[in-house]
C-alpha cells in the first residue's frame, strides 16, 4: 500500500511509559523507574476539536510498548474515524496473526515494527533481546509480510554503535525488500541521561563516523524499500564529530505534534512553543500561532541526536560551516 509516513499531519501520543522490553538505551525498560506507568485516557483521547485544530491525519501511538496498554482497543477505536491512519509502534514481542488481527480489528491502519537489527547478537547487545525472541519476531514478520496487505507496515531502527556499520544497515534494508515493508526508518540513539549512564557504549562517536560515511556513499547499491537519504547518514557523522547542524532546518512545526507526559507541543524539547494540556482544546488559530513561535524558537536550539526523531523520512539537516566528507 502507499506509504503516507512524510506527507500526511501527524501526532504521535505516548500511551504508556512501561515496556516488555529491556533495551539498553530506554528507560522505559527499567522496571525500577518510578515514571514507568500507563498514560491515563484522559491525556490519550484527543477530542475531535483538538484532532481539528492541529489538522491531524495520522495519529502515531508511542511509548513505552503501547499493546501492553490495558485501554488499547478503546484507544484504537477512538481514532479509527477521526483521521486517515493510526500506526501502532511495537518491539514486535508477540505480534502473531491473531495479535496483529486484534490491532487491526480494534482500528489499527499500520503497524511499526522496531528492529535495530536482523543479527541476533547485535540484537542482544543493543535491546537485550535473547536469540530465541529474536528468531521469533524475524519468524512473525515473515509471516506477516505473506497476508495481502491493506495496512501499513514499516520498521524503525536505532542506529547506535553496535549497529552502525554498512553490513547491518545492508542487511536490514534487504530483509525490509524481502518482506516489501513500506519503509525503514533509521534514528540515532540519543541521550537523555539514562543511555550514557547505562549504556555509554553503544552512543555513537567518532570511531562510528568512517561507516556512517560509507553507508552514506553505498546506500543506493543497496537493494531497499523507502528509507532516509545518504545525506541523514553524514548529518549523523557530523553530530558524532561535535560538528553543529543548522536549526533552522528542522523539519517539525508544519505538520508535527507530540502529546506526551500530559503536554501537547510540536517538539517535546521546545517548552515554550506549547499547544497547551493534552486536556485542553486549542482553537485552529491558536495552533497556528504555536507552529509559527516555534519556526522562530527552533533558531536557537542546539541540533542533537534527540532532533532526528520525528523528522520526516526524508530529511536532510543542513551543516553550519564545512560539512563532513
Amino acid at each position: 500500500m502507499a506509504c503516507r509516513l512524510d506527507y500526511q499531519n501527524t501526532t504521535v501520543i505516548d500511551v504508556t511509559y512501561r515496556c516488555n522490553a529491556t533495551c539498553r538505551y530506554c528507560q522505559w525498560g527499567n522496571k525500577s523507574n518510578p515514571r514507568g506507568v500507563h498514560r491515563p485516557l484522559t491525556d490519550i483521547l484527543l477530542p475531535i476539536e483538538t484532532i481539528r485544530a492541529l489538522g491531524t491525519q495520522r495519529v502515531v501511538l508511542s511509548g513505552g510498548e503501547p499493546r501492553i496498554h490495558p485501554e488499547l482497543e478503546r484507544i484504537l477505536n477512538h481514532y479509527r474515524n477521526l483521521v486517515e491512519d493510526v500506526i501502532v509502534i511495537t518491539n514486535g514481542y508477540g505480534l502473531d496473526s491473531a495479535e496483529l488481527q486484534r490491532l487491526l480489528d480494534s482500528g489499527a491502519t499500520g503497524i511499526t515494527i522496531s528492529l535495530d537489527s536482523t543479527h541476533p547478537d547485535e540484537a542482544l547487545a543493543t535491546r537485550q533481546t535473547p536469540q530465541t525472541l529474536h528468531a521469533e519476531i524475524i519468524s512473525d514478520l515473515k509471516q506477516i509480510s505473506k497476508r495481502t496487505r491493506t495496512f501499513e507496515l514499516g520498521i524503525n531502527s536505532v542506529v547506535s554503535n553496535p549497529t552502525a556499520n554498512e553490513a547491518t544497515v545492508r542487511d536490514l534494508l534487504e530483509f525490509g525488500s524481502e518482506l516489501g515493508v513500506d519503509f525503514v526508518k533509521f534514528q540515532p540513539v540519543f541521550d537523555d541521561g539514562y543511555a550514557s549512564h547505562n549504556a555509554p557504549d553503544l552512543l555513537l562517536g567518532e570511531a562510528d563516523v568512517p561507516e556512517l560515511l560509507r553507508i552514506a556513499d553505498l546506500l543506493d547499491e543497496m537493494r531497499r524499500p523507502q528509507t532516509n537519504p545518504p545525506g541523514f547518514w553524514t548529518n549523523l557523522a557530523s553530530v558524532a564529530l561535535r560538528r553543529p547542524l543548522a536549526p533552522e532546518s528542522c523539519g517539525l512545526g508544519p505538520r508535527h505534534a507530540i502529546a506526551t507526559a500530559g503536554k501537547m507541543n510540536v517538539c517535546y524539547w521546545v517548552d515554550s512553543t506549547s499547544f497547551g494540556m493534552q486536556s485542553e482544546v486549542p482553537t485552529s488559530a491558536e495552533a497556528r500561532i504555536v507552529r509559527t513561535n516555534f519556526e522562530l524558537a527552533k533558531l536557537g536550539c542546539k541540533v542533537g541526536y534527540h532532533c532526528f526523531c520525528n523528522q520526516n523520512i526524508s530529511h536532510e539537516w543542513r551543516t553550519k560551516g564545512a560539512s563532513v566528507d
